[in-house]
């Protein structure tokens, strides 16, 4: 998988949210014997089998949406410990576009970078210093 791709899976049935496709597949199997289950029941379920299998179903939504936003905290959090980082780290960590920043480099502008071949790389430290260097003081902040 491609990291600078971000790719989210959906079950289908409970709308829970995946970064992997076949948890996401796991998640629609369990949701499919959830259903059977169900309607095999129907008629004798009990008001407390129908609840739990709601909170459940639930529980499970609000976690899977719980560890994605967890993954990017921690992959947020790799990158800011990383010495160097390509075009694409920076415009994930720091918000400037890859074309941003190729425009700027053609320009002899933008935060120092490092050329090694085809290869370009950043410092963190560079592009804080770069956009620190863009700040604009207002009429409050002074």
């Amino acid at each position: 998988m491609n990291p600078d791709v971000i790719t989210s899976y959906t079950c289908p049935l409970c709308g829970t949210p995946y970064a992997d496709g076949e948890e996401a597949k796991e998640c629609l199997a369990r949701c499919r014997k959830r259903q059977a289950a169900r309607k095999a029941l129907a008629p004798e379920a009990t008001a407390h089998e129908m609840l739990s299998e709601e909170i459940a179903l639930g529980l499970e939504r609000v976690l899977g949406e719980f560890r994605q936003s967890l993954e990017a905290v921690v992959e947020l959090e790799a990158l800011q410990r990383k010495q160097f980082l390509t075009e694409r780290e920076v415009e994930r960590l720091f918000g400037v576009s890859v074309a941003t920043l190729r425009t700027k480099r053609c320009r002899g502008d933008g935060p120092e970078y490092i050329k090694d071949g085809a290869k370009v790389f950043y410092t963190p430290k560079a592009v804080r210093h770069y956009l620190e260097g863009r700040r604009v003081r207002t009429r409050e902040s002074r």
